[in-house]
């Protein structure tokens, strides 16, 4: 049973690889940077620790295995470089996913979920919480404020009243002000954020503030 699963993985990774417009041949093309995504769930880190525990028993050198492992998850395209090239494979393409081959003419095709450095990011269950799984050289913004702790303000108003919000370090002012300008149906053209006696910009991020959780954010209408 094992092994007719085992046999279904390697004909879909094979589809993959033709997909990917693979040329599997002769030529050895440098390794191309993975690309960089998002995993949203551990699923996909499951997949990815029972390919590689599982692949080197029915295909090829477990050597090579165990280099390629070290060559796709390493933290950056230089080392993969070093690592591929240490046990003499060769990619015709530069596309792992369209796959490599070994000097006894092995072939070795890595599904594009195995590619790449990922770290787990834990959010607080208190704080809005969801997991996933980054690229650990990504430095996308968008990536980066799921993956930051969302924390918890007091927006004081000229009233005198009070609005909790919930915002990110990666946030930027102009958005806060936004955020405030709904919920109070105010003109945000006219909002001006006032932290420890100074103005806050508004293309200044939170994390270039002192703003943390629990802190108390004057605002002012000019």
């Amino acid at each position: 049973m094992g092994q007719c699963c085992s046999q279904q993985r390697d004909t879909d990774i094979q589809l993959e690889a033709r997909n990917n417009g693979g040329l599997l041949g002769a030529g050895n093309v440098p390794l191309l940077p993975f690309k960089t995504y998002a995993l949203n769930t551990n699923q996909n880190s499951s997949e990815r620790n029972a390919y590689w525990d599982t692949q080197p028993s029915y295909s090829g050198r477990p050597e090579v295995w165990q280099a390629l492992r070290l060559c796709c998850e390493a933290d950056c395209i230089e080392t993969s470089q070093i690592i591929f090239d240490s046990v003499q494979l060769k990619c015709p393409t530069g596309k792992l996913t369209d796959g490599c081959y070994d000097s006894y003419g092995n072939l070795y095709v890595i599904p594009s979920y195995c590619l790449g450095e990922l770290k787990v990011v834990t959010i607080s269950p208190s704080h809005n919480s969801q997991q996933v799984l980054l690229r650990a050289e990504d430095s996308s913004p968008v990536l980066n404020e799921i993956a930051e702790e969302i924390f918890g303000i007091t927006v004081r108003l000229s009233s005198g009243k009070d609005l909790p919000l919930k915002v990110s370090p990666t946030m930027k002012i102009s958005k806060l002000l936004s955020m405030i300008g709904t919920e109070c149906q105010l003109d945000v053209s006219k909002l001006k954020l006032v932290y420890f006696g100074a103005i806050l910009k508004p293309a200044v991020r939170i994390s270039e503030t002192k703003i943390a959780e629990n802190s108390l954010v004057q605002v002012f209408i000019s």
